[in-house]
């Protein structure tokens, strides 16, 4: 009998600490980005570059390796799985009528580069429909802020709004497109 109290008191402490140290993952951006980038590595496509700021634009043939670099520098680096539950605070928005689930995510501090995201699924198939982010750089010369919207299997849109320190500012918007019929 005091065996069986023993075991069914274990079990009641085994399955509560369970349920205490259970936590939701957050979205695995990083993993997902990353399957991304190897998926446009494995595409027999280009990625185009279009740029266009002030009055000017320009089309050119982006290298992999360097949009690779990029998306890492701006995005990647920062959304590290093992380091962004503590960078960031979660919030889960759901919209019945257009069926689409929003994961926010937003900087636990101000010092940090990349301010916000926000993670738009589908959600009846849970795909992925686009992620937008924000991240600010600031130096006593100039201030860069970019808005960054990526569109699974077809876009990279960033549009950097930079200040300096005259108040001038500048607009540049940068979309890399890869994928047939792109």
């Amino acid at each position: 009998m005091r065996r069986c109290i023993l075991i069914v008191v274990s079990c009641i402490l085994a399955f509560a600490g369970c349920k205490e140290s259970e936590q939701e993952p957050y979205f695995p951006l990083s993993n997902y980005l990353e399957a991304e980038l190897q998926s446009i590595d494995s595409l027999p496509v280009a990625i185009i570059h279009y740029r266009t700021e002030g009055n000017e634009s320009d089309t050119s043939i982006f290298e992999k390796v360097t949009f690779r670099k990029m998306v890492n520098g701006l995005l990647l680096d920062a959304v590290d799985s093992s380091i962004f539950s503590s960078q960031f605070t979660e919030t889960v928005m759901e919209d019945v009528a257009n069926e689409l689930v929003t994961l926010s995510y937003v900087a636990q501090t101000s010092e940090q580069a990349l301010k916000n995201i926000d993670i738009y699924v589908n959600a009846r198939s849970s795909r992925v429909k686009r992620i937008y982010a924000e991240r600010t750089e600031t130096t006593p010369a100039v201030e860069i802020k970019r808005k960054m919207l990526w569109t699974p299997g077809k876009e990279w849109k960033i549009t950097s709004i930079q200040t300096d320190a005259e108040g001038k500012i500048k607009t540049r918007t940068d979309q890399y497109t890869w994928g047939v019929g792109n």
